[in-house]
């Protein structure tokens, strides 16, 4: 059964709500508050506003720190060039010092080398004089020793009264050079050294130190005991008292001047004699010695080869080979090498070495490098 509809009373709220089919916008306006126009624009502005300052204080640190890293480059590039500079000046100045410094050397090695020509000439000129001297004393009174008094040049005007000896002849020489040579006495030493080896040529020893002791006595006044003549001098007279039986003093003489160029010679020249007279041993011990001295202090002289090659010698008489061997080679490399600044008189000790190393490998039975040397000994010859 149909029931009737009911009639809702909407009330009082229903008669004034507007009919759903009016109008939308004077709902509208009814219900939103009106907002003024300006407001947003305003808004919009003051939002624009923060973000361009915004952009413009973060420009601004990039400008800013941009600008710094420039300013801080410039400033290494400009103390970067600055130490250039500086290092440039100090390059130059180390430059103008060292050319300072190569010109006073070369200034002092031109007067060394021209006091050192001067030295030399004046020298060679005292040689030459002495030589001189020495020879006309020979001359006159050695080797006109038996010519009688009417002599002249070229013939005796009479012959010969009698015959006389070597020995009357150096004694006769001998007595007349207090008296020939008063005013020189480098040549008196020079006739009185010649006039040693003669004695000593005779075995007269004691009579061979008696000159050389007289020769080093003037050496040493006017040459100083540490001249070369004067160290040659002293050793002649340390051997030749060695020969006549007074060991004792040589051993003083040789011993004189213990760790100096004169004693390292005496040494050398000891070691010499004992392997003169075989004893191999002791000549070892002496050139050792001296071996020890010179190349302490001349260790690039021809000497100091010299006494390395006798060294070696002596080693060889003993039959250490292996110990010789070095020292042989190098005292004769040594010595070649320096063969310019030998005296002609002393030439002899370059073949002398060379002699000494063929006969190592001989007595060692090395043929191949003994035929090897020998001839290298015989290109020399």
């Amino acid at each position: 059964m149909d029931q009737p509809e009911k009639t809702v009373d909407a009330g009082p709220e229903a008669q004034t709500r507007p009919d759903a089919g009016g109008d939308d916008s004077r709902g509208e306006q009814q219900q939103a508050p009106k907002t003024k126009p300006g407001l947003w624009r305003r808004l919009r502005q003051a939002h624009v506003l923060r973000w361009t300052g915004l952009l413009l204080l973060v420009i601004g640190l990039v400008v800013s720190f941009v600008w710094a890293l420039h300013a801080k480059n410039q400033a290494r590039a400009a103390s970067q060039e600055a130490d250039k500079e500086r290092q440039r000046a100090r390059a130059a100045e180390k430059q103008v010092k060292e050319e300072r410094s190569h010109i006073e050397a070369a200034r002092q090695q031109a007067a060394k080398e021209r006091d050192e020509a001067r030295a030399e000439v004046a020298a060679a000129k005292r040689t030459a004089d002495h030589a001189r001297g020495v020879v006309d004393f020979l001359q006159d009174k050695l080797l006109a020793a038996g010519r009688p008094a009417g002599w002249s040049e070229g013939y005796w005007a009479d012959p010969p009264a009698k015959k006389m000896t070597l020995r009357e002849a150096i004694d006769g020489a001998a007595k007349a050079v207090p008296k020939s040579l008063a005013d020189r006495p480098l040549v008196e030493a020079e006739v009185r050294e010649v006039l040693g080896s003669a004695y000593f040529g005779l075995g007269e020893a004691s009579e061979a130190a008696r000159q050389y002791e007289r020769a080093l006595a003037l050496r040493e006044a006017k040459l100083g005991p540490d001249a070369p003549e004067t160290v040659a001098c002293r050793n002649k007279l340390a051997y030749a008292e060695r020969r006549a039986g007074h060991p004792t003093e040589a051993a003083r003489l040789y011993n004189q001047n213990p760790d100096t160029f004169a004693h390292a010679e005496a040494l050398a020249i000891r070691g010499r004699a004992l392997l003169t007279e075989k004893n191999a041993r002791g000549a070892e011990a002496k050139l050792r010695e001296s071996l020890t001295i010179l190349e302490k202090l001349r260790p690039d002289e021809w000497t100091t080869f010299n006494v390395k090659s006798a060294l070696g010698d002596a080693l060889l008489r003993e039959k250490k080979y292996a110990e010789a061997e070095p020292l042989l080679l190098a005292g004769y490399r040594g010595l070649r090498q320096r063969q310019a600044k030998i005296p002609p008189q002393e030439q002899s000790c370059i073949a002398t070495a060379l002699e000494r190393i063929v006969n190592l490998y001989e007595a060692w039975g090395k043929t191949d490098e003994a035929a090897r040397w020998r001839q290298e000994l015989d290109k020399s010859q």
